[in-house]
């Protein structure tokens, strides 16, 4: 319930992957966020090719697409987001730093 509460009292991480849910890249990302306690956080995957559907159920995504073909992550707070990401490597630092200050790492 404390979770629940801290969700609706912050401003979740909004965090969406551009590209199909089959590629490895996708799949990859989709681990490194898995693998982090991100309580506040909003995912979506959203496939250019796909039409917008995505865009009528997360308004977030709208503009968000691959970058040079390649799959991409957007990681938003507040409406304000950081640079596209093409590595999971760099998105596992960046969300090191979006981690409740309370978890063991």
């Amino acid at each position: 319930m404390l979770t629940a509460l801290d969700f609706i009292l912050g401003k979740p991480l909004e965090i969406v992957i551009a590209g199909s849910a089959q590629a490895p890249q996708v799949q990859a990302f989709l681990r490194t966020i898995h693998d982090r306690y991100l309580p506040n956080k909003v995912l979506a995957v959203v496939d250019n090719r796909a039409g917008d559907g995505a865009l009528t159920l997360f308004p977030g995504a709208a503009g968000k697409g691959t970058l040079e073909g390649r799959p991409a992550v957007y990681v938003c707070r507040d409406r304000t987001c950081w640079l596209p990401i093409t590595d999971p490597g760099e998105l596992s630092a960046q969300l090191k730093g979006h981690q409740p200050a309370w978890t063991v790492s």
